[in-house]
């Protein structure tokens, strides 16, 4: 009982602090969040490969979503692990439980790179469906993400630059979209959909996508 009112505690402080916070400025360059910070964040090893050419070139590029800033100021980089690696983060107990629920797709087997927006992109109109925004991002060389590659980068960007990305509903009062849907589908008997994922105070969330209407995050792999 102790411990659900002071985690009750934690998460109205936690809500508290960021309603009455200055905003952070959340287009800034971060470091990568790669294997080292994977072993000294959560003691897990991680053999990484090199940062493929064309992600380090993408750094250097404009950001076409938002113009005057280059990705690498836009853009998270982040090494996506292995599955076995994320189910068994002890701190993060409810990744197991959404990557069993929804079925949570790997694009490779290994540990991996993704240069991946902080916000979701304005060209995935929040009005189309998945599949048009998908769409609509590869002219641009996007896809949009898994729900690993989202929850990766929820728990970078908290741990690295102490902010909220794709932050839940009513930590924002901006009219827009704030998860980013996935390629993940929910298809419960009373949900239907991709699934949407985003951050609640610093963890990882997930809705599905019934009545509600989302943008996409732009990936590079």
């Amino acid at each position: 009982m102790a411990s659900a009112v002071n985690y009750l505690w934690q998460t109205v402080a936690a809500g508290l602090n960021y309603l009455f916070a200055p905003s952070p400025d959340i287009m800034v360059e971060m470091p990568p969040f790669g294997a080292h910070e994977w072993k000294v964040q959560f003691g897990v090893d991680i053999e990484a490969p090199e940062v493929p050419g064309h992600i380090q070139r993408a750094l250097q590029e404009p950001c076409p979503s938002f113009p005057g800033k280059l990705k690498k100021a836009t853009h998270l980089l982040c090494l996506v692990p292995d599955r076995p690696t994320l189910e068994k983060l002890n701190n993060q107990p409810d990744l197991k439980e959404y990557m069993e629920c929804y079925n949570a797709v790997f694009p490779k087997q290994a540990p991996y790179w993704i240069l991946i927006t902080k916000k979701v992109m304005p060209y995935s109109t929040k009005s189309l469906s998945f599949d048009r925004q998908i769409e609509r991002i590869s002219k641009l060389g996007y896809d949009g993400p898994y729900f690993a590659e989202v929850a990766v980068a929820v728990i970078a960007a908290k741990i690295m630059g102490d902010f909220y990305i794709f932050p839940y509903d009513g930590m924002t009062t901006l009219d827009e979209p704030n998860y980013t849907l996935c390629h993940e589908e929910c298809n419960e008997w009373f949900h239907s959909g991709h699934i949407t994922v985003g951050s609640s105070y610093g963890s990882v969330s997930v809705k599905t996508t019934s009545g509600i209407s989302n943008g996409t995050a732009g990936v590079i792999r």
